[in-house]
This record gives C-alpha cells, structure tokens and sequence, in this order.
C-alpha cells in the first residue's frame, strides 16, 4: 500500500500511513526495546530487536486497506488474506522462554462501530456456498480481553437449531461483540465429532481442502461479506499431492467422522436405557414379591428379571473398549485411529483405507440394529406387562402368572420378527 512504512527505533517499532507525515506507536505487545531491522515475509511484520528475541506480527493486510482509517457508524468486514493450508505446526514448549507458535489460522479482522450492541455471528463458505462452519459470541457473561493464544473451534460450545436438530453455530469467547477493532482466527477445519465430553466435543475437525472461501459476517440484522483463498502447502504440491488427492482424503475423513459421531451418540442412549431397565426390574420384582409371596421361587423371579431383557450391555460392549491394561479396541477406538491415519499428513487414501471404512461401516450398521431394537423392547416389554391378569388362587395363582410373563416374551419376539 503507497505510504504505508514500518520504522524500528531505539524504543520500538512505529507505522505510518501517509509516507512520513505522521508517525504513531505500533508495539501491541512487544517490549519496550531497541529494533535492530524489520523484514516484511508472506504478509507477517518480524521484528529483530537486541536482546529480546524475534517477534513476528502475523498478517497486517488489514494495515493496507484504506478504509481502517476511516471510522463509520457501519461494521466493517475487512478482505483476510491469502493463507496457505499448513497441517502441522510447532508446539510451544513449558519454558517461558520458549517460543510462542500459533497455530495455523486464516485472521479475519472486523471493526464495530461505537455503542454497537447487536448480537454477532461470523460464517464460512466455500466456493459453492456450502456451509464449513459458523460461530457466534459466547452468551455466558461478558466477553474476555483476547491474548491472541486462542484459536477458532478451542473451548467452544454448540449452539442448536431445535428445528432442524443440527447444530448451527459454535459459541465462543474468540468471536467479540464490542465496539473497537477485533480479530478472529478460523483455523481452516470443518466441525469435529459429537463427544460426551463438553470441552472435547466438535475438536479437530479436518482441515479444509485449497480453494476459495467467503466469510459472512453477521451483526444484527446486516451481513457483510469477504472472500479469500486457502492455498496448498507448497510442500505438499513438490511431493507431488495434487487437488484431486485432496478432495479424496477430505471427502473420505468427513465419511469417518460421520461414523464417530453416531458411534459416540449412541453409549449416553444406552447407558440411559439401561439404567431405566435396571430400574424397572428392580420395581417389577418387588411388586411381584409384595403382591404374592406365593409366587415362585427365586429361580421364577430372576426368570422374570430377564423376559425381554434388551441386550444393552452386548452394543456396548462392541461399541467402547474395556478398561484395563492391552484391551482389544472396540469399535469406537477403532474409528478414531483410522480417522487419525487419515490425518496425518495430505495424501491420497490408499486402497486398504476405504476397505477398513466399509469394514466399520458394517459392523457400525449391525450396532445400530441391535441398539434400535434394545431401545424398542422395553417399551413393549412395559406395555405387555401392564396388561392386568385375573386374581386365582392357590398353585393355579402361580400358573396364570407365570403363563402372562410367556405372553410378555411371546409378544416381544413377534414384534422383532
């Protein structure tokens, strides 16, 4: 941008925009100290200063775009820029003196004018409209000072379209709603899997394959848009990876996720059926008991106990690994170290790959049969057993009881059939 100039001095960096005319500090966080040079590299400020390390302010595109200094009473979307598509990155280390690496993100930097109090929302695209992925600000007090540590999709919460029964934005604290400039990191990933786990749940998602995107910028009712590119790693395309391998890795990595999703969705739903069939066992043999003390043995009550027992523990027990030391791996682990093959590094998936996914597919499939059915059988396991029996006495009492729980079983092993 013509007058845009950078100057390191003896007690840090300063910016112009208007080639020298005026000067204004430009030291965000970085220490009060003498910079020895500045170099501008794929967008980023990096600041060499003496005696204090580098430092490196990640994409100043907004810097360059002229409506920054001009303060409206309308929100402004400013364009992100070009950003490659790195998989991995360096992670920071306990030290404090270790270097602070951010993950890979696009920066998305938006202004709200003075007093604006409306609700905000922020959506991603990409080239043929389909929705990646959308946020919105976190409703649960106030919104915190950003560090710049936080990425997009880190310690967010669902938000739900009851509706549709589909979850429509993410809240988090990352995405601001008050006046003042702000930036948000999208960090180039769709939405990750279902977890029982509240602070585990819709993580790491895979990545988004190159192309162009919008982000959509929502504040009230006004929506603002901005399109920018996600651009293979260089790397990846000297290897020889092209688009195409791309696109199959990612289509086959969502198929994955579906499965875990569903997978994970189904353990709180049996392990809710199977306590409230514990308890209804429970309640249905005390009242035997208590009703008549003629009424079989023992061996007839736990004969009782089991008539139209769903086999709850048998779909979780292929679903989740057993706890203890060298376990086998169930069907969910099982899903989850295929999903983190596939995303280790940007290749096309090999045959054995799609193999394993319709392996799992399969035996995901039969779980689902045997929880439907699990989940179906107490209901008309109840509904059979409310109906009332006539009252006789002496052996007799014990025949027509026991006959009525046959009649329960009978009418269980129709339906499934």
């Amino acid at each position: 941008r013509p007058g845009l100039l950078f100057a390191g001095t003896d007690v840090g960096v300063f910016v112009s925009f208007d080639d020298g005319e005026r000067w204004q500090p430009f030291q965000q966080n970085l220490p009060l100290t003498q910079v020895s040079d500045l170099k501008l590299h794929r967008d980023d400020l990096v600041v060499s200063t003496m005696g204090r390390g580098f430092w490196v302010a990640d994409k100043i595109a907004t810097l360059r775009d002229s409506r920054l200094l001009k303060e409206g009473e309308v929100p402004e979307l400013f364009a992100p820029a070009d950003t490659i598509r790195y998989r991995q990155n360096f992670r920071s280390g306990d030290d404090p003196a270790d270097p602070d690496y951010p993950a890979p993100a696009v920066y998305i930097d938006y202004r709200l004018p003075a007093g604006s109090s409306d609700p905000v929302t922020l959506e991603i695209f990409d080239a043929i409209g389909d929705r990646v992925n959308g946020y919105t600000v976190k409703r649960d007090g106030e919104n915190t000072e950003d560090d710049g540590s936080a990425q997009a999709g880190q310690g967010t919460t669902a938000q739900q379209d009851m509706a549709l029964s589909a979850t429509q934005f993410f809240e988090t604290s990352d995405l601001k709603s008050g006046p003042g400039l702000h930036r948000f990191a999208w960090d180039m990933r769709y939405r990750g899997a279902w977890h029982e786990e509240e602070d585990r749940r819709y993580k790491n998602g895979p990545l988004v394959s190159p192309g162009r995107y919008t982000v959509r910028l929502g504040v009230g009712e006004e929506q603002f848009e901005q399109s920018f590119d996600v651009l293979v790693d260089p790397r990846v395309k000297a290897q020889g990876v092209s688009q195409d391998d791309i696109e199959m890795q990612l289509a086959l990595q969502r198929e994955v996720l579906s499965l875990i999703d569903e997978a994970r969705r189904m353990v709180p739903r049996l392990e809710e059926a199977q306590a409230s069939r514990d308890d209804d066992e429970t309640g249905m043999a005390d009242a035997a008991s208590a009703q008549d003390t003629n009424v079989g043995n023992e061996s007839d009550q736990r004969s009782r106990a089991e008539v139209a027992k769903p086999p709850f523990d048998t779909a979780l027990a292929l679903l989740e690994t057993e706890e203890g030391t060298y376990m086998p791996p169930r069907l969910i682990d099982q899903l989850n170290y295929l999903y983190f093959m596939l995303s280790r590094a940007d290749q096309r998936p090999g045959r054995d790959a799609f193999e394993r996914r319709t392996a799992l597919s399969n035996q995901l499939a039969g779980v689902r049969e045997m929880v439907d059915d699990s989940l179906e059988q107490p209901l008309q396991a109840r509904a059979a057993g409310s109906q009332p029996q006539k009252s006789v006495g002496g052996r007799n009492s014990r025949n027509a009881n026991v006959s009525g729980s046959a009649g329960v079983s009978a009418n269980v092993s129709e339906a499934n059939q």
